[in-house]
């Protein structure tokens, strides 16, 4: 009886810690990522401003296509004026992509001096 009721603990035990290894295994599988989809805008075109997106969202970059005579390129925290300091305020230089990971909570309000032509990500 004592062998027998060792043998059954032992199979309990081993059943146990196979069944944990599948749990864990099962948790980590990967999943599809859930990150929305970025959007674009062209700006410039000259000196121009004007809202990009009217609600929260995220800057992701800008990417300048071409450059004339005094450049520059500011994007505000804002939906409808560059009432606020501005999140980023930069010269550009042609066909350069600069990362701007910044999270905007009002808006995106966007201000071109000069002549240039560049391509807003954002979310």
């Amino acid at each position: 009886m004592k062998k027998y009721l060792e043998g059954l603990i032992f199979g309990v035990t081993g059943l146990l810690i196979g069944m944990s290894c599948l749990s864990v295994a099962w948790q980590f599988q990967p999943t599809a990522p859930t990150t929305p989809a970025t959007l674009y805008s062209v700006v410039g075109n000259g000196a121009a401003s004007g809202v990009i997106k009217n609600s929260e969202g995220i800057v992701a970059g800008a990417f300048c296509n071409s450059i004339g005579s005094t450049p520059l390129l500011v994007i505000y925290d804002n939906a409808s004026s560059s009432v606020y300091p501005p999140v980023a305020s930069f010269v550009p230089t042609a066909a350069t992509y600069y990362t701007i990971p910044v999270h905007v909570n009002n808006g995106i309000y966007v201000t071109t001096t000069g002549t240039l032509s560049c391509t807003l990500t954002y979310q």
